[in-house]
């Protein structure tokens, strides 16, 4: 476990808690207990694999919505693009809460700090 960049909270309760952190982490809470631990990636489609996973930095994070469903987080490695990342939370057949990426988009072409 690496440093903590950001932290958000859900507008209309203060017990869902989002943070994201330089390990290529973030983190969804709902009443001091976690329900999603959300991995991020920098891996751009259109560039050769790298040799060495890079390390990854997810250096923002926030609520989308009032309810704390949607979340956003901007990730980047040391070297090349900065993406920006959609999550969803969902349920899945055993009713288990976790949050989804439903979209990636590159929102530079070098990597962010905080």
């Amino acid at each position: 476990q690496k440093a903590v960049c950001a932290l958000d909270f859900a507008s209309r309760t203060v017990e869902r808690l989002m943070s994201s952190a330089k390990d290529g982490t973030a983190c969804i809470a709902d009443g001091g207990q976690l329900i999603s631990g959300l991995r991020c990636s920098v891996t751009d489609p259109s560039q050769p694999k790298p040799k060495r996973p890079p390390q990854i930095m997810v250096r923002g994070c926030a609520f989308l919505d009032l309810e704390g469903l949607f979340a956003v987080t901007v990730a980047s490695a040391r070297r090349g693009k900065a993406f920006l990342s959609q999550w969803e939370e969902q349920t899945d057949e055993k009713g288990q809460r976790r949050f989804v990426c439903v979209s990636k988009t590159p929102c530079s072409d070098c990597p962010i700090s905080a």
